[in-house]
């Protein structure tokens, strides 16, 4: 049997330093949630022991969230479950951001073949929105369908 012995999650140090833009902010829709301890609005409350799990058939899993007003948006952050099990790390998941209600969504941002448990990164080029969506269309290593977020951030 082998084991595999991961450092303690806490959020990076340059993802610490910067606001996390949907603090505070509503999540306006989501595919699911297994129970109330691990609902959507965990995914970014800036607790790295809180998450948001889906086991639901929907896919590809997602949250949205209400930024209130347009908002720039520089860059993002996601931190997977891959201390639970490596598996539980997302292979493949997108920003993606809309102006408003009516608008349809854009990718600003796609993650391919991700093994990492955290993931930071910057926009080629600032977006304005008021509407942001992390979108799973791999939410596991293994093509399974479950979603497990720790933290995720837009700055």
């Amino acid at each position: 049997l082998l084991g595999v012995c991961l450092p303690e999650p806490e959020i990076g140090e340059a993802a610490g330093a910067r606001k996390n833009l949907l603090s505070g902010k509503p999540v306006v829709e989501c595919t699911g949630q297994v129970n109330d301890s691990e609902k959507a609005e965990y995914a970014y409350d800036g607790d790295v022991a809180t998450k948001w799990c889906d086991i639901g058939g929907a896919k590809p899993k997602y949250i949205v969230i209400d930024l209130q007003k347009d908002t720039e948006i520089k860059g993002w952050y996601v931190m997977h479950a891959g201390f639970e099990a490596l598996d539980y790390i997302a292979e493949e998941y997108s920003l993606q951001v809309k102006a408003d209600g009516d608008s349809e969504w854009k990718s600003v941002d796609t993650v391919y073949e991700n093994t990492e448990l955290e993931t930071d990164r910057l926009l080629e080029q600032p977006v304005t929105a008021r509407y942001v969506r992390l979108s799973l269309s791999k939410p596991d290593q293994s093509e399974g369908n479950v979603a497990r977020v720790y933290e995720f951030m837009v700055y």
